[in-house]
């Protein structure tokens, strides 16, 4: 097709076709649509004429297309490693270095890969160097040093089996006959050196506080009797830590995406994936997805050192409160400019909670310029559209920026915060708070705050709770806020909300509290939620569809 510059058809350049199976393998295919400009036809090379500088030229589109495997067996997957074809699929290797251990561990996958040895020559043969026993010249093996590459330097911890550490073994010796001077085997050994100084450190500090405990006996601890223990004790209690108005907003920011950034970075692909993630809870699964888990905790910190500064002091005054309410809205929106979008969900999650909401005079209290902030912050992670305004502003980072932590990762994402609800209007505005001391302080004394329900633990009016689906999708679950008001039409439509389940159907589920021992219990559909569950396993519940017979009879009833 030949089209004048300037008038290009506004076609999108990936477009899918459908799907391929071959030798039990799938694969999604695209119509990939490329662009080449060539010369007009009055001016080809053929008619021995010099193109002037205005010749006019012509679009030629070109359409190739575009295989990318999606399902096969392990040893086709393995396989597909060395012979994908990294510009038609260059996401293939990646994506399968990132998540096969949730389906087959590290060995299995280098015995299909590493192939074996050259048999040893006789002595008396002498050994001539071809073309295709030089690896410059073998494209199998180049291909399999590549991926070793890759995995080596992206996935270090999925050869960390200390204390023979034998996969790393297994591929240092494939690199040393193979690539003995390459950069894959030197990163091979450099990780070696690394996980035996790892171990030798870990080993020293566990010896350590044995030897400064000395023998037994030698240690003398003050009796709280004695004058030395009555005014430690003394001073226990009268020292008190940094206050949030201590800190200036850049601190707490800059501190808190500090610690994200740790966290976020340590994250493992594979144990986001739903088949793992969704194991968490059951029997003998406590070690399951670390370092989510990790990502969760510190997120409930940040949520529970919002509520402990704001509600932690009875005595409080409105004004104050409002200070620390408007410390908080601008320490969230330094947490936008830096796009630490865990910590800054984290924030706007414990402002909109239901405690916090309710204190109309404080809110009263709040500048009009912080709040004007609060409801802006707040729309970025608002549900409609399948949380529209938080992938795109997630999506327009460049590439060479620096990876900011976000709370996107699906399966593990942080408990989701509430529907964004405008705070009361005020009355006479207050002052913003204080930018307080320039004094670097540790922050983390900040995010002990107790007395802060998170998942699973009763409050006072409100608490977690996780809700699934009884479906073949999965065993993902959405966090909603329950408060002591919330009856089941009401949790049961925020629920399929979160799911993204159409909300009409509301009246067609039941909702099932998940107890102990694979029981459940029944709440009844005008109960209140937060009274009818079992304190033996408060914070899971699931929505199961209702019998056809049941469905018939059961009339539709709103959410109060």
């Amino acid at each position: 097709m030949l089209r004048t510059a300037g008038k290009e058809l506004a076609l999108a350049p990936l477009q899918d076709w459908g799907e391929e199976t071959e030798d039990g393998a799938v694969y999604s295919v695209s119509l990939r649509r490329q662009r080449s400009q060539r010369l007009s036809p009055r001016e080809g090379p053929g008619d021995g004429q010099t193109p002037g500088p205005h010749a006019s030229t012509f679009l030629h589109y070109r359409t190739s297309k575009v295989r990318m495997l999606r399902a096969a067996h392990l040893e086709r997957l393995v396989r597909e490693l060395v012979s994908v074809d990294r510009e038609q699929d260059p996401g293939f290797v990646p994506a399968f270095l990132a998540t096969h251990q949730a389906f087959v561990p590290t060995a299995r996958v280098l015995g299909l890969l590493l192939p074996p040895p050259p048999p040893p020559l006789p002595p008396w043969v002498e050994i001539k160097k071809t073309e295709g026993q030089d690896l410059s010249f073998n494209k199998n093996l180049r291909a399999v040093v590549s991926v070793l590459g890759s995995w080596l330097r992206d996935h270090p911890q999925d050869f960390w089996d200390p204390p023979a550490h034998s996969d790393l073994g297994r591929v240092r010796t494939f690199l040393g006959w193979a690539a003995p001077l390459g950069a894959e085997a030197l990163e091979a050994e450099k990780l070696l050196r690394d996980f035996l100084e790892e171990a030798e450190q870990e080993q020293d500090e566990e010896e350590q506080p044995q030897a400064s405990a000395g023998p037994p006996g030698t240690a003398r601890t003050p009796s709280p009797d004695s004058p030395e223990g009555y005014l430690e004790e003394e001073e226990g209690l009268v020292q008190e830590g940094p206050e949030l108005l201590d800190f200036s907003v850049d601190q707490v920011a800059e501190q808190l995406t500090l610690m994200d950034v740790e966290l976020f970075s340590r994250v493992r692909p594979c144990e986001c994936l739903g088949s793992v993630w969704s194991q968490r809870d059951r029997p003998g699964a406590a070690g399951i997805a670390p370092t989510v888990r990790a990502t969760v905790t510190q997120f409930n910190l940040v949520t529970g050192c919002v509520l402990g500064s704001v509600l932690g002091a009875p005595g409080l005054a409105a004004p104050q409160r409002a200070q620390r309410l408007e410390k908080w809205i601008r320490i969230a929106q330094r947490c936008r400019e830096l796009r630490n979008f865990s910590s800054l969900r984290a924030i706007l999650s414990a402002l909109q909670s239901n405690p916090i909401y309710r204190l109309k005079s404080s809110w009263g209290a709040v500048s009009r310029e912080p709040l004007s902030t609060f409801r802006k912050l707040s729309q970025i992670f608002s549900d409609e559209n399948n949380h529209l305004s938080s992938r795109e502003i997630l999506s327009q980072g460049s590439p060479g920026d620096p990876s900011s932590p976000t709370s996107s990762l699906s399966p593990g994402s942080p408990p989701s915060s509430p529907r964004m609800r405008d705070p009361p209007p005020g009355s006479p505005p207050a002052s913003p708070g204080p930018q307080g001391s320039s004094t670097k302080l540790p922050l983390a004394l900040t995010l002990s705050c107790p007395g802060i329900p998170h998942v699973g633990q009763q409050g006072s009016e409100a608490r977690v709770i996780r809700v699934s689906i009884d479906n073949d999708h999965g065993n993902l679950y959405r966090s909603i806020l329950l408060t002591s008001q919330d009856k089941v039409p009401s949790v049961v439509q925020r629920a399929l909300q979160k799911h993204n389940v159409a909300q009409f159907w509301a009246r067609d589920y039941q909702l099932f509290q998940v107890l102990p021992g694979e029981k459940e219990l029944l709440i009844p559909d005008n109960a209140n939620v937060f009274y009818a569950m079992s304190p033996a396993a408060p914070g899971d519940f699931m929505l199961r569809r209702r019998k056809k017979e049941e469905a018939q009879h059961t009339t539709s009833v709103s959410p109060t």
